[in-house]
């Protein structure tokens, strides 16, 4: 069953991008299918109608899902469910989860659904393309489309070139892969990324959503962040345009500590542990439990501690050590 706090996962970087640059994803993941989109009829998002038709479905896991209703070129409507993965391990049933996925939305819509995965994991070998079944002669199924962003590691210097935004987005993604435990590397790939997007003629609309993605991916500790910001300013003296004042920036950075702060108790640990989902792809019960029992200070010294987090056992280290049993 697909419950509010489910759904809450959606709300993530990577929904925020593709919801602002949407005729950008399509181009640089699946430019045949972009191809064939009459981009001159706005595409239109339609989340709650996802949740609905989705509502009841025993599919596990629910990471980034949207649906997206574009016109082909020939003038005919269509539908196109949107599937991103944002989890950094494989998952058995996601297969099974895209076939229900799609069949729900054909039934309920009456028409074709494209589906669309971008695979952000770091397993190279975990590639899921089909899900099928069959008895005694019957058989269904369907195939997906998939992009993988570890496939883009290898074509470095074309990410370089390319002008999309998602090529930024790629190499956000790729370099906070590599250096999870790296917060002085991450500091160096984010202060490389941002001063590029100055040098590539983004619209502002596009600077500003490549700034929030990378400021979540390439997230920094506080002092790193204040060095961020201070190296950023001492670049921005020599560019003509500037995208964020310093307000905005500030506002940026503090964001999860406002989070924190506004919801008090119950809602900052709502807010961990929506991070811990995105992070570590779940929670346990008794892991959720001790969460929802730590004071606000703990809490916040927890919001920091996740960024390092790569597995379970790190957050069970964590709460061993900071939070009774």
């Amino acid at each position: 069953m697909i419950t509010n706090e489910t759904t809450q996962e959606t709300d993530t970087p990577w929904k925020d991008i593709i919801e602002t640059l949407f005729q950008q994803f399509m181009e640089f993941f699946f430019p045949d299918a972009h191809a064939g989109i009459d981009w001159s009829r706005k595409p239109v998002f339609l989340d709650k109608e996802l949740q609905q038709v989705m509502r009841g479905a025993a599919t596990g896991r629910r990471y980034v899902d949207q649906l997206v209703k574009v016109w082909r070129v020939g003038g005919e409507e269509t539908w196109v469910l949107i599937h991103i993965e944002v989890q950094g391990q494989r998952d058995r049933a996601f297969p099974r989860r895209m076939f229900v996925y799609h069949n729900r939305l054909f039934d309920h819509y009456g028409c074709l659904v494209g589906s669309f995965v971008v695979l952000a994991d770091d397993y190279s070998n975990w590639r899921p393309q089909e899900y099928r079944h069959s008895l005694w002669g019957v058989e269904v199924g369907l195939r997906f489309r998939t992009a993988k962003l570890l496939d883009y590691r290898e074509s470095w210097a074309e990410l370089e070139r390319n002008r999309n935004p998602f090529a930024v987005v790629a190499m956000a993604h790729l370099q906070a892969q590599a250096n999870k435990r790296n917060e002085n590397e991450r500091l160096r790939w984010r202060l490389i990324l941002a001063k590029m997007l100055y040098k590539r003629g983004y619209t502002r609309e596009e600077v500003l959503a490549l700034f929030r993605f990378m400021e979540y991916v390439l997230a920094l500790p506080e002092a790193l962040e204040i060095e961020y910001e201070r190296q950023m300013e001492v670049f921005e003296e020599g560019q003509k345009v500037t995208y964020l004042s310093r307000f905005e920036k500030r506002g940026m950075r503090q964001g999860l500590q406002q989070g924190l702060k506004e919801g008090a108790q119950k809602g900052a640990a709502t807010l961990i542990l929506r991070l811990l989902r995105q992070r570590l792809g779940g929670v346990d019960t008794r892991a959720r439990a001790r969460i929802l029992t730590l004071p606000i200070e703990r809490l916040e010294e927890l919001g920091v501690a996740v960024l390092d987090f790569s597995a379970p056992k790190d957050l069970a280290a964590w709460l061993n050590k900071h939070a009774s049993p």
